[in-house]
C-alpha cells in the first residue's frame, strides 16, 4: 500500500483491512489478512476517554473478550509480561516511554506473536507505511470516523 493510498482511500482505517463478513469471534488484520480469535486484547493509551471508548468499541464488535487497560509502554510491558499472550495490542504511538516506534519495536521484539494495531492522532501517510514496515498490524488514525 502506497504512503498516498493509505491516507487517501482508507478513512477509516488506514493499512488494516476488515471484509465486510467479519464475524464477532475474529479479526483480520495485516496484509495477510489471517484470522485471529480474539479472547484478550490489550489497550495501551495515556488518555483514559481514549482507552474507554476502544474498549466499548472492541466490546460491542467481538462480545466477551477480555481487555486490559494499560497508561503507559512501561505498564504495557508489565502486563503482558505477567499475562503471557494477547491477542491484540491497540497501541498509541505517543504512548509515555515511547519515542517514536521505540514503543512498536519494543513489542514487536519482546512479544513477536502478538499482533499490534498502532493507533494515533498522527496520520501523515509515511508513518502508516513505517509503522506496517516494522510489523504492525494495522494503524488507525484517532480521528477515524464511528
Amino acid at each position: 500500500m502506497s504512503g498516498a493510498a493509505a491516507g487517501a482511500n482508507h478513512p477509516f482505517v488506514v493499512g488494516l483491512r476488515l471484509p465486510s463478513q467479519v464475524k464477532s469471534s475474529t479479526v483480520w488484520y495485516g496484509r495477510a489478512t489471517r484470522e485471529l480469535a480474539v479472547e484478550r486484547i490489550l489497550i495501551a493509551d495515556d488518555h483514559p476517554m481514549v482507552r474507554g471508548a476502544l474498549a466499548f468499541a472492541i466490546e460491542a464488535a467481538f462480545g466477551r473478550a477480555e481487555i486490559v487497560e494499560a497508561s503507559s509502554l512501561d505498564e504495557l510491558m508489565g502486563q503482558l509480561g505477567r499475562l503471557g499472550i494477547a491477542d491484540l495490542v491497540l497501541l498509541d504511538l505517543l504512548i509515555p516511554g515511547a519515542h517514536g516506534f521505540s514503543g512498536l519495536l519494543k513489542l514487536r521484539s519482546s512479544f513477536p506473536e502478538t499482533p499490534v494495531l498502532v493507533i494515533s492522532a498522527l496520520e501523515d501517510p509515511k508513518l502508516v507505511d513505517v509503522a506496517i514496515a516494522l510489523g504492525a498490524a494495522g494503524f488507525v488514525p484517532k480521528s477515524s470516523p464511528r
